[in-house]
C-alpha cells in the first residue's frame, strides 16, 4: 500500500502543478491587468476604453499576439504608434516566472 501511495503522490503533484501556476498568474492579472484590461479580458474598463484594449475573450484578438510578444509587453510596456506609452512596463517588478504565469493565465481568458 505504502508503494502505491509513493508512486501515486508525485503523480498527483505533477496534475496540480498547472493548476497552481494558473491560480498564481490569475492572482497577477488581477494585481497588474485587471485596472486596464478587465477582469474578462474585455478590455471594458474605463482605462481600457481610454486606449482602446483589444477584447482579448475574443479568439481573433488572442490569435493577432503571440507569446513572447505579451511576455515583451508585460516586461517592457507598449507604446502607441505615436509614441504615447500605452502600457507601462513590469519588468521591473515581475520575474520571467511570473510574466509567464500571467501570459498562460491570459490565454484562459478567451472565450470563443
Amino acid at each position: 500500500m505504502r508503494k502505491k501511495i509513493r508512486l501515486i503522490l508525485p503523480l498527483l503533484g505533477m496534475l496540480t502543478l498547472p493548476v497552481l501556476a494558473n491560480a498564481g498568474g490569475q492572482e497577477l492579472y488581477m494585481k497588474y491587468c485587471k485596472k486596464c484590461h478587465g477582469e474578462s479580458g474585455a478590455g471594458d474598463t474605463p482605462m481600457g476604453k481610454k486606449f482602446a484594449v483589444a477584447d482579448y475573450t475574443k479568439a481573433e484578438a488572442q490569435a493577432k499576439v503571440s507569446d513572447e510578444a505579451l511576455a515583451k509587453a508585460i516586461k517592457d510596456g507598449v507604446l502607441n504608434e505615436k509614441g504615447k506609452k500605452v502600457m507601462m512596463a513590469f519588468g521591473k517588478k515581475l520575474s520571467d516566472e511570473e510574466v509567464g504565469q500571467i501570459v498562460a493565465y491570459f490565454r484562459t481568458l478567451q472565450k470563443d
